[in-house]
Formats: structure tokens, sequence, C-alpha cells
């Protein structure tokens, strides 16, 4: 393993739930197959981890129509950047 693999699985973080943090978590509406069990839970990075500004991130949204002939228009004006 090189410097630096080791430097991004080095890092442990501890997370420690209790049955009051369980509790408030119910009420906030997380189903009951998704909440923690109580007790400390231990993370650590993964040596296979990328740089967010490596990634390439799909993002997909409607928009109303005019907001999109807004942008669009934008575009025609000196300068403006592409829609």
């Amino acid at each position: 393993m090189n410097e630096q693999e080791n430097d991004l699985t080095s890092e442990t973080m501890e997370i420690e739930y209790t049955e009051r943090d369980v509790q408030e978590m119910r009420e906030h509406g997380i189903a009951e197959d998704e909440l923690p069990h109580t007790g400390i839970h231990k993370f650590r990075r993964s040596r296979f981890t990328v740089k967010r500004s490596d990634q390439k991130i799909k993002v997909s949204m409607y928009l109303d129509a005019d907001v999109l002939d807004f942008f669009k228009h934008r575009e025609t004006e000196p300068n403006a950047a592409p829609y």
C-alpha cells in the first residue's frame, strides 16, 4: 500500500447512537428498517475514494418552459453564458 492510500484509509470515525437518537429519528419519519442499531458504529474511508473534482455527476431536473425560454434568450445576448 502506498503512502497516499494509507492517508485515505487511516482516518476512522466513530458515531454512537443512543436510544434517544433512534427515537428522534423515528419521530422525524425515518423508516424502521433504515434506523441504526444503538451503540458505537465505526467507519473508515474507502481506499477507492475519488476526488469530487474528478467525478462527472449527472443532474436531471424539470423546468417550466418560461424558465428555459429565459435562459435560451439570454444566451443570444453579448458575453452571455450558454444555457
